[in-house]
């Protein structure tokens, strides 16, 4: 009964910040010239569009132009997702995964332009919202192994999530849907509930998903009434297909 998630863990920040110019100031990244930072442009473009095909068109031009930057993978990773090209999911972070010198708690490097403003070259940050990490890599990994029903290599990559952030709801879901694929429902639910409480700031999509494995949990373990409560909380989360169980299941008490 496993469903193929939509990746919402990266989507937030999937935007350019309003640009501000660093004038002599250190920086740690990448430096696009106009012709990558074009791509890049197109690239998010589309993607704020949700053409995803037409996205990673450009995202691929600036991996192609020798453009090693993590942000670039990361965002090539989650178009592909999107496009539930899971396989190529794995590959792209699996490149980056595998390097032995990965520092997972190291944050990723900005992507600058160059600029020329009034006579002097200056350098534009073009990444906005929260900081991203290494670690980010793994959990999408994690979700990319899941959807190819990979469960045991998506929990191994969970476990070692967790291990460097310990309360992340995204991931307590991620261990929540494995561990009910292999039907430890109890476990599951003690993961799908962590998920919900974890973070305050958790998207519908993300506690649509718990509650309704929580009640396919209750489900299959015989207690009809808690499971009722979990579909009906999913339904307010956005996951309509829930009330129809609940059509069903109240049709056979």
């Amino acid at each position: 009964m496993k469903n193929l998630l939509v990746l919402f863990v990266l989507l937030p920040i999937l935007s350019v910040s309003q640009e501000s110019d660093l004038f002599g100031l250190p920086y740690q990244g990448i430096v696009l010239d106009e012709v990558q930072y074009e791509y890049f442009s197109k690239g998010l473009k589309y993607l704020d569009e949700g053409s995803y095909e037409e996205s990673v068109v450009f995202f691929n031009k600036l991996n192609d132009a020798g453009v090693a930057n993590d942000y670039v993978n990361l965002l090539r990773a989650e178009i592909y997702y999107s496009l539930k090209d899971f396989k190529k999911v794995v590959y792209i972070t699996s490149s980056i995964l595998n390097d032995p010198d990965l520092d997972l708690k190291s944050t990723i490097d900005g992507i600058y332009r160059y600029r020329d403003t009034s006579g002097r070259i200056s350098t534009t940050n073009l990444l906005g919202g929260p900081p991203l990490y290494k670690s980010d890599f793994l959990l999408m990994r994690g979700y990319a192994k899941y959807a190819l029903d990979d469960f045991l290599g998506a929990k191994n990559d969970s476990e070692k999530y967790m291990a460097i952030w310990s309360n992340k709801d995204e991931n307590f879901l991620l261990r929540g849907l494995i561990e009910y694929e292999f039907h430890n429902y109890e476990i599951s639910m003690s993961f799908l509930k962590k998920a919900i409480v974890s973070n305050g700031s958790s998207s519908d999509v993300l506690l649509a998903e718990a509650y309704y494995y929580i009640g396919h949990c209750y489900l299959n373990l015989g207690n009809k009434i808690d499971a009722l409560k979990n579909f009906s909380k999913a339904g307010e989360y956005g996951k309509s297909n829930a009330y129809d169980l609940i059509k069903k299941i109240n049709s056979n008490m």
